[in-house]
């Protein structure tokens, strides 16, 4: 929600497993040693999960779980065919509601196939009334918004007024519209002004689309799934 943006909880990356239960005693005496429980294990009324869950911080430095998950997925799954690796990549999404406008992203940044940063804040802070979700080159769309928060908070200093969710998207429209696409940012650009509560999308070629829900990055087409088909228009905050 504006004000305090959440993050979404989707991993970006995990493994179709289909359900089936086990016999975790069973399972723990045919290994060799209790060392060989990878950390991601979890019980949850006999059921046995294998990913870790969103809501733990992760640990710092490299990390190697998902090599000691797929370790034991390969025993586990031993005579079978393997499970088939789903990416689903960057996704940020955005809507709006009766009272203002919700804002969501990932947070995992890759470089190719190696995560180069796991706690990645892809939700910008433009203004006290304004975020801006961004997709794309990392460094591209922090530079972006950062100029844009110094050009609206320059406005706000020398006029004493707010500024307005379109004058930023205008602004965002013709920054990237002047380097014909060069500058890889895909934007979410949300907020509420006396006007309303307002969503824009701005596209890296200067694109802008005002709507009321909207879903950008590679992963989009899940997320657009579901606003699709449970989003309301006037929708309250429960």
């Amino acid at each position: 929600m504006l004000g305090s943006p959440g993050l979404s909880l989707a991993n970006n990356a995990y493994w179709g497993i289909p359900s089936r239960r086990w016999d975790a005693n069973a399972w723990k005496r045919q290994s060799s040693s209790a060392e060989q429980l990878p950390v991601l294990m979890s019980l949850f009324g006999g059921e046995m999960s294998l990913l870790r869950s969103p809501l733990q911080p992760p640990s710092p430095g490299f990390s190697f779980e998902l090599t000691e998950r797929n370790a034991v997925l390969g025993r586990l799954l031993e005579g079978s065919p393997p499970p088939r690796p789903v990416k689903t990549g960057t996704t940020i999404s955005g809507m709006v509601f009766r009272d203002g406008v919700v804002l969501g992203a990932d947070t995992r940044a890759t470089s190719g196939d190696i995560v180069a940063d796991k706690m990645c804040a892809k939700i910008h802070r433009i203004s006290d009334n304004m975020y801006c979700c961004g997709a794309g080159t990392a460094a591209d769309t922090q530079k972006t918004t950062d100029l844009l928060a110094s050009n609206l908070a320059l406005f706000s200093l020398n006029s004493q007024r707010a500024p307005r969710v379109l004058m930023a998207a205008s602004i965002l429209q013709d920054t990237l519209y002047r380097y014909g696409g060069q500058i890889g940012a895909h934007l979410i650009l949300g907020g509420v002004d006396y006007s309303g509560a307002h969503l824009y999308t701005v596209g890296p070629y200067g694109s802008v689309n005002k709507l009321p829900f909207v879903s950008m990055g590679s992963g989009s087409m899940a997320a657009l799934g579901i606003l699709e088909d449970r989003y309301k228009p006037d929708m309250e905050t429960k």
